[in-house]
């Protein structure tokens, strides 16, 4: 007799969500394509999905697929605390993979780069989370190991822009309408979950983000809608104003040709252990990106002699505008003896919710041009707004990319903001009279011009 084990699954907080936990129960059912809005719980509801799919169908192999490695391995942590403890199932974290000895099953946890990697094993069952964001072969490639077994798919994701996942959602809710005229179970079906279907997350929490976003991101991110361009910022290519710069690598440096007549303004975003310190420089008169440089693991004080021999690749440095969240306090101290004029930003969830709405405006209009430089378009087209817990909106790179381009061009976006309109003056008399230097500043001083 076959030695099996029950589970007891987490209750759903909405019909929807359950239809989502069951999706592998619906006997005729291929393909559940579902867009949420943030919070609505479908990470969840997908492991409970794919849990109970393992349960109902035993003897075979079921996949979670995700965009990155840390997005995979969140499932195998939904689907680790659903199912019963050791030795009822065997974990590997090292491969990402959890096997229910009993049942002569397994569920595998895969991340969506290389999308052949797919390929091959005849799989029970799949869930695609954040599919929106998945390249449309991964689909293919998971298509072709379903055609024997008939294993149902499940495709759960925030909407990111009218892409595959969108025309697949599309084509779904055709079908379901196609099916329901001929009296018949459909092949496909669609189901848009918003975040105000989940009762648990606060009104007050989803009043807060149709106020602090744009209406397109709000409807986006909070009402699973469609809309033209799924990234955070929309209209950044008609922005491109140079052909594809050829500059990759740890340590990149772009200065335009215009640099020695320019007067510019400098954003600086400095690196935190493996991330990436960056500069950008704009002109005030064109609103054009005419430098940036990026690189990392660099100590503060060699970070801010960079900065200087950066900034004096222009005719004029008018502020340089720095991240002084954290660390960057010790670093406000330190710009005290170059000879930048600086001023220390602190990056909170409000202030920065506002930069980024304020660039994404530029970026409608027209009102600041960029190069076109691989690192930042990639950065620009990850950048996402998530809800935390308590409720706040943070912005950020997805999963564990970078966003330090996106910071530092916020930050020079910034000093465009406040200083393109307005007239040098000296501050203090003080500025005239000549002085001695101390060390440190002798040693920011003393660069070359190469």
């Amino acid at each position: 007799m076959q030695n099996v084990f029950l589970i007891d699954p987490p209750k759903p907080h909405s019909p929807k969500q359950a239809m989502i936990m069951q999706a592998f129960m619906h006997p005729g059912i291929e393909e559940i394509w579902v867009a949420c809005g943030t919070k609505f719980g479908k990470t969840l509801a997908a492991a409970t999905a794919q849990s109970m799919g393992v349960l109902s169908k035993p003897r075979g192999i079921y996949r979670w697929v995700a965009p990155i490695y840390t997005q995979s391995k969140i499932g195998y942590n939904y689907c680790r605390q659903i199912l019963p403890p050791p030795p009822h199932v065997k974990l590997n974290t090292s491969s990402l993979e959890i096997s229910v000895p009993s049942l002569d099953s397994m569920i595998q946890f895969y991340h969506a780069q290389n999308p052949e990697s797919l390929e091959g094993y005849g799989i029970a069952g799949y869930v695609f989370d954040e599919a929106a964001k998945i390249k449309e072969a991964a689909y293919h490639a998971a298509k072709t190991t379903v055609t024997v077994t008939r294993g149902p798919m499940l495709f759960c994701s925030t909407p990111w822009g009218k892409n595959w996942f969108h025309r697949k959602c599309m084509a779904a809710r055709e079908e379901m309408a196609r099916a329901k005229h001929e009296g018949r179970i459909p092949k496909q079906i669609f189901i848009r979950a918003r975040t105000m279907d989940n009762p648990s997350v606060p009104k007050e929490s989803i009043e807060a983000a149709r106020k602090a976003l744009s209406a397109r991101l709000f409807r986006q991110y909070y009402e699973a809608e469609f809309e033209d361009e799924g990234s955070v910022f929309t209209g950044y290519r008609k922005c491109l104003y140079t052909p594809e710069l050829d500059v990759y690598g740890d340590d990149q440096i772009w200065i335009s040709e215009r640099a020695k007549d320019a007067t510019v303004v400098v954003g600086a975003d400095w690196a935190k252990t493996q991330d990436y310190c960056v500069f950008f420089a704009v002109e005030l008169s064109t609103r054009r990106v005419l430098g940036f440089q990026r690189f990392h693991k660099q100590p503060y004080t060699e970070s801010i002699r960079r900065l200087v021999r950066f900034c004096r690749k222009f005719k004029e440095t008018e502020i340089v505008y720095h991240d002084k969240t954290g660390v960057g306090q010790a670093i406000d101290d330190q710009l005290s003896y170059t000879d930048l004029r600086y001023h220390g930003v602190n990056f909170t969830n409000s202030s920065k919710a506002e930069m980024v709405n304020k660039l994404i405006t530029s970026f409608e209009q027209g009102h600041i041009l960029v190069p076109t430089w691989p690192t930042l378009i990639q950065e620009l087209e990850s950048f996402e707004v998530q809800q935390t817990e308590s409720g706040n909106l943070r912005y950020g790179a997805a999963g564990d990319g970078h966003d330090d381009t996106v910071c530092a061009l916020l930050l020079a976006h910034a000093a465009l903001i406040d200083y393109s309109d307005r007239q040098r003056d000296l501050d203090f008399l003080e500025d005239l009279k000549p002085r001695s230097l101390s060390a440190l500043e002798a040693y920011y001083s003393e660069l070359s011009d190469d």
